[in-house]
């Protein structure tokens, strides 16, 4: 079973396994951060940057977190492997 957003749905079919799909802003992916935040380019690099950054990775992980511990109390003995910008798996 993989949870992910929508970029790996093509490799989820390819192999054969379950998609647990996120929706909204948890299911972004590496490629779409400028898309769905424009307004991060409009900040200039430094402290503020940084803070708008982290606050709305924050808010991401928590969901996508949300959605791995459902998987999680179905199959315990699941293993995680998460793509560098799946932050689900942090708290």
């Amino acid at each position: 079973m993989v949870v992910s957003g929508s970029r790996f749905v093509w490799l989820a079919d390819a192999v054969g396994v379950a998609l647990v799909p996120l929706a909204g802003p948890a299911g972004f992916g590496d490629r779409r951060v400028g898309e769905l935040r424009a307004w991060l380019h409009e900040l200039s690099p430094g402290r503020v940057f940084l803070e708008a950054l982290f606050g709305w990775l924050t808010g991401v992980a928590l969901t996508q977190n949300a959605v791995l511990q459902q998987v999680l109390a179905q199959q315990p003995d699941a293993a995680v492997i998460r793509e560098a910008v799946f932050c689900g798996a942090w708290p």
